[in-house]
């Protein structure tokens, strides 16, 4: 039984292909200008398809991000943000909305705060449990 298609078979219109680009996963960290935060931020870069928001108190002062910078190019965004000030959160929201960056799949909050700056070991449990 044919069905009629055969050598008669005609595309009236050509043929689009459409390449259909990846989705990045985005993920954002806090505390990424070193110690586990920086690893994580490496970590996350050398997966295929992301892109990593890489905050810290004071970026244009940390020169680590130089080197992952140059090699990731746009899947490295690095930003200032002080988890200590509300105010940073709102600053931070205005920049990704500006980068057109809509959308954080994760979020690491790996930033720490000690209210006196004191080594770990010398902060009593009962400061670590509250915080």
């Amino acid at each position: 039984m044919s069905l009629g298609f055969g050598s008669h078979f005609h595309f009236h219109q050509p043929l689009q292909l459409i390449a259909v680009m990846p989705q990045l996963r985005t993920y954002l960290v806090t505390g990424a200008s070193r110690g586990i935060g920086l690893g994580l931020v490496q970590h996350f870069l050398r997966q295929p398809d992301t892109r990593v928001i890489a905050t810290c108190r004071s970026p244009s002062t940390t020169s680590v991000f130089d080197e992952l910078k140059q090699e990731y190019q746009e899947r490295i965004v690095i930003m200032m943000l002080d988890v200590t000030s509300e105010w940073a959160f709102e600053v931070l929201k205005g920049q990704l909305v500006e980068k057109s960056i809509t959308t954080i799949d994760v979020l690491i909050a790996n930033a720490g705060v000690t209210g006196n700056n004191a080594q770990l070991v010398h902060v009593p449990y009962r400061d670590i449990n509250s915080a």
